[in-house]
């Protein structure tokens, strides 16, 4: 920081020197042409070098932003000329390159789109399979609530998908002990498979499903829920259960037949012999008893004969039909269930109900299906009640139709199940008391017969069932073929006292009874306790009439039958049968057209008569004059 010396600079502020400006005049020429020229060559060196720069950065921001058909002039300078070229290589190399990428690109979308277009057509597909599959699909989450259903799951639910969704499927077990063994299966197994549940709708309805579950599994091999597949089996179960009834109904109908025949032949002797004392002048003193034992034991024969009439299998037969006769056949079928439940019965008949052809056997199983649901409904009731049964013509329709009114004073039915009454398989009692079946099978035959059927009930107000029928028109034909049988009695005072008569049988009660009924009105009168001891009696002589029954022991009646035929032509024609089984199929088959000539059992003396006369003046009448 010490001071070594001082310079002093003086400027002068005076004009310069004219010297100055003379070099400044002759220096300024030359100086303004060399600017000039320097700017000429500037300039000409931007164009030749600057601008192409200029030219390939531009044609590179073009490039860079896609452009790739961009390309630049050669320049006159070497470098310049050849990077414009590597740039333009570039380009076009970019530009080929895009155009394969495009090309690759639309492929692409065309492969994608058709692939799109498979998996929305294989989804709905796979949808429409879902949707119309008759069983009922579903899945649930690993809580158990139902993430997705079908339609045919919601028929079974009784439910919407809407309702469904987001519901625990353990809501729709009937029995929880069904619900742990399925758990516990899914959960030890990973699947279910062909398991028979009972699944409850929400209007308390119990439906069989056969369901097969399994586990839904991620890629990575764990749970996440359940697949789950089922079958509604009640109407096949129902048809099962139905099957198996009409198996034991057909074995029931051959052990009716045995026993009906059992009984008819001792029944026949106390009928017999019954109405043979009554007829007796000395039997004053005991008439009643005699009535008594005549009246019960036409009552059993009335059991009987329903007994026998209900277990057989018919084709149709139409024919005439009397309303009222086969109300009252009904009653006697199930007086027993009646008396026993204090059930009364009230009828209102129109006695004049002209008679309509129809199938007996048909319209008596619609009787006995509603009088038996009445029955049974006033039965639960624990306290009796009216069965009111009415019979009467009807213009509802147009002329000509008949009603038939069935009406309790039981329990009545649900409004919601009114309209279902005659459902196929619909039954709201307990499991082993009915099939559902009943009265669809009575809407059944009675739609056949042109008719209708309705049904009207309130709860606690009892139930009514209205039928009616078109008045079809036929020859008025009896009503009871027992009132035919017993129109008359007596000879055709043609000497018919005086006719020969062979009577076989192998119960000795019958074989008594009809000996003096015969022997009575002067008939000549062998007896035969077998076919075979009928034979020798036949070799013997010949008689006018071989009364004969159908089941015997050792040579049937219908063998000896053949015999005859064979052994002794033409009197074959002089056979009649009796017979206290006409149910089973040999002894259908066999009657076949010769039904007229055979003579029921139980009968009285009356029906043997009238038969017997009948049968002989048939004879007379076809003998030749």
């Amino acid at each position: 920081g010490r001071v070594v010396g001082v310079a002093r600079v003086d400027r002068s502020l005076r004009a310069p020197a004219p010297d100055f400006r003379e070099v400044v005049t002759l220096v300024a020429p030359p100086t303004v042409v060399l600017l000039i020229v320097e700017a000429v060559l500037l300039y000409l060196f931007l164009s030749s070098v600057v601008r192409p720069i200029r030219s390939v950065s531009s044609a590179i921001s073009d490039v860079a932003s896609g452009h790739h058909g961009r390309r630049v002039e050669r320049p006159a300078v070497e470098e310049l000329g050849l990077l414009a070229e590597s740039f333009n290589r570039m380009a076009e190399q970019l530009q080929m390159t895009d155009a394969a990428l495009l090309e690759e690109k639309r492929k692409l979308e065309h492969a994608l789109a058709e692939r799109t277009k498979d998996f929305f057509r294989t989804h709905h597909s796979l949808l429409r399979i879902f949707e119309s599959s008759p069983s009922a699909i579903f899945t649930t989450d690993l809580r158990g609530r139902m993430t997705a259903v079908n339609q045919a799951t919601c028929a079974l639910t009784g439910l919407s998908a809407r309702d469904l969704i987001g519901r625990p499927s353990r809501a729709f077990y009937a029995s929880p002990e069904e619900l742990r063994e399925v758990q516990t299966a899914l959960r030890r197994e990973g699947r279910v498979l062909n398991r028979e549940i009972s699944v409850r709708r929400p209007d308390g309805t119990i439906r069989t499903v056969l369901v097969t579950l399994s586990t839904i599994v991620s890629d990575r091999n764990r749970p996440m829920g359940v697949l789950g597949v089922g079958t509604d089996v009640t109407e096949k179960q129902e048809v099962e259960r139905r099957m198996i009834q009409s198996e034991r109904l057909a074995a029931i109908g051959q052990l009716i037949a045995g026993v009906a025949h059992e009984l008819n032949n001792p029944l026949t002797g106390i009928m017999g012999y019954s109405q043979l004392l009554l007829s007796r002048p000395d039997a004053s003193s005991v008439r009643g008893p005699l009535d008594r034992i005549n009246r019960e034991a036409i009552r059993m024969q009335k059991i009987v004969s329903n007994l026998l009439a209900f277990s057989r299998s018919h084709d149709p037969e139409w024919k005439p039909v009397g309303l009222n006769g086969l109300l009252e056949t009904t009653i006697e079928l199930v007086a027993y269930e009646l008396r026993v439940n204090n059930i009364r019965v009230e009828t209102d008949f129109d006695p004049d109900l002209p008679v309509t052809i129809g199938d007996f056997h048909r319209i008596e199983q619609v009787f006995v299906n509603l009088i038996t649901n009445a029955l049974q409904a006033m039965a639960d009731s624990h306290v009796g009640g009216t069965l009111f049964l009415k019979t009467g013509q009807t213009d509802e329709h147009g002329e000509n139709w008949l009603r038939v009114t069935v009406k309790d004073d039981g329990p009545g039915i649900r409004p919601d199940h009114v309209a279902r009454v005659f459902d196929p398989f619909f039954t709201t009692k307990p499991p082993g008391r009915g099939t559902g079946l009943g009265l669809a099978l009575a809407q059944q035959i009675i739609h056949e017969h042109g008719g209708s059927i309705r049904v009207a009930s309130e709860p606690m107000k009892g139930t009514t069932f209205t039928i009616d029928l078109p008045l079809r028109t036929a020859v008025p034909s009896e009503e009871d073929p027992a009132a035919a049988r017993t129109s008359g009695v007596g000879s055709d005072g043609r000497g018919g006292a005086k006719k020969a008569i062979l009577v076989a049988d192998d119960e000795p009660s019958i074989l008594s009874l009809l000996y003096d009924t015969l022997k009575e009105k002067g008939y000549a009168v062998e007896t035969a306790p077998s076919g075979n001891a009928a034979l020798r009696k036949l070799k013997k002589r010949s008689f006018d009439l071989i009364l004969t029954d159908i089941k015997m022991p050792g040579l049937s009646g219908m063998e000896l039958y053949d015999r005859v035929r064979t052994d002794f032509p033409g009197l074959e024609s002089r056979i009649v049968f009796m017979s206290g089984d006409t149910v089973t199929e040999a002894t259908r088959v066999f009657l076949g057209d010769r039904r007229d000539r055979c003579l029921s059992k139980p009968f009285g003396p009356a029906e043997v008569y009238t038969f017997v006369e009948r049968f002989l003046e048939s004879q007379r009448r076809d003998q030749p004059a």
